[in-house]
């Protein structure tokens, strides 16, 4: 049986480690910026950006079709991948309120069986998923962060064949 003394320490390693795994969390900021399809405001509803952490956690905005501009908040500081998601709100229904979601594949975040959807998605299939985007960006913690880019290059996927 432990002492009381060897018992004091035992619980104060104990609570010293759960403090410094509860730190190991980059702390969290915000991010803005303006998303273009080449040169241009995206004019379509249902685009979002997602910012991936080293700790895997998603958080992202929806993009404003008039302007482009997005702002996103509880963005993991450090180094993020950056990807897009395509949300149709005649598919899904206008759920302002949708968590961000990591993608379940690589369809961009899109519900299964929603063929209009794709159609309509202009974002590159690389840059629609966390593991396959190559769009990093540094944010950095306790700062106004400004992320913008520019798409010069949109999907355009093949033609039904009726």
């Amino acid at each position: 049986m432990l002492s009381a003394r060897a018992g004091r320490r035992v619980l104060l390693v104990f609570a010293g480690t759960l403090l410094a795994l509860a730190g190991c969390q980059p702390p969290v900021t915000e991010v803005s910026g303006t998303i273009k399809l080449k040169g241009q405001p995206p004019k379509m509803k249902g685009l979002e950006i997602n910012f991936m952490g080293v700790d895997g956690k998603p958080a992202g905005a929806a993009i404003n079709p008039e302007d482009g501009t997005y702002a996103a908040t509880d963005v993991r500081s450090g180094e993020v991948k950056v990807y897009f998601v395509f949300v149709d709100a005649k598919k899904v229904g206008a759920d302002k309120s949708r968590p961000i979601k990591p993608p379940s594949g690589k369809d961009g975040g899109v519900p299964k069986g929603s063929g209009d959807s794709e159609a309509k998605n202009p974002i590159p299939m690389k840059f629609r998923d966390a593991s396959t985007t190559d769009i990093t960006t540094t944010l950095k913690a306790g700062q106004k962060n400004t992320f913008d880019y520019d798409f010069k290059e949109l999907h355009n996927p093949a033609p039904a064949v009726p």
